[in-house]
């Protein structure tokens, strides 16, 4: 029994390890990324805050390194800055990419239960990208509009989701797609007793 909680530590300590590695990794790669985009385009920081409405001090730390982006602000950085979220994770562009689940990126996500992250490695394209998304039961996700012209498909793969579009709500069960105008505010929901899991496609208008 004791040889069995010892090994049990020991697999729990290691997957700690690497969930906290993978964290600095990405909160690394996003602040270099942005402070390498705002130096070439020869932005101050009180400009990239006018831009995409997030503080100079936040700003500031994300590209110290000392803080990791949650993926609403991570929204807000990239409609201000028009580049994809991809872009803050991505290496440079190749001709094909086999997108495996261990290669996802975690995004940071303030709303309890719902697990966000960025698919592919490498830059195809400014005009879309593509997430995947799990919510367990009764977690929700609220999101702000996009910029004006862009299109969101949904790939439901387990469970029913949810959407409120614009005031009106649509239910989308696992095997379905759907897509919306992703110019209004928009609300992710699973109503049900099990998880949801989901991709979502950002189709921009650029």
């Amino acid at each position: 029994m004791l040889t069995f909680m010892i090994r049990l530590f020991s697999i729990v300590n290691k997957i700690h390890n690497n969930i906290e590695k993978s964290t600095v990794m990405i909160t690394e790669i996003v602040g270099t990324r942005l402070l390498t985009l705002r130096q070439q385009r020869q932005l101050t920081l009180q400009e990239v805050s006018t831009l995409t409405g997030v503080s100079t001090a936040s700003l500031n730390n994300i590209e110290r390194h000392t803080t990791s982006p949650s993926i609403d602000t991570l929204w807000k950085i990239s409609s201000g800055l028009a580049v994809p979220i991809n872009y803050f994770f991505a290496t440079d562009p190749v001709d094909f990419e086999l997108a495996r689940p261990a290669d996802f990126h975690n995004i940071a996500s303030e709303d309890a239960g719902v697990v966000v992250q960025s698919v592919f490695n490498s830059i195809a394209s400014n005009n879309f990208e593509v997430f995947d998304l799990s919510l367990t039961s009764q977690s929700a996700r609220q999101s702000a509009a996009h910029v004006p012209g862009t299109v969101e498909v949904l790939i439901v793969k387990t469970g029913t989701l949810t959407m409120q579009v614009n005031g009106q709500t649509f239910q989308i069960p696992a095997g379905t797609m759907a897509k919306f105008n992703g110019a209004f505010a928009h609300e992710y929901r699973n109503d049900t007793t099990t998880d949801t899991s989901f991709v979502s496609l950002m189709i921009y208008n650029r």
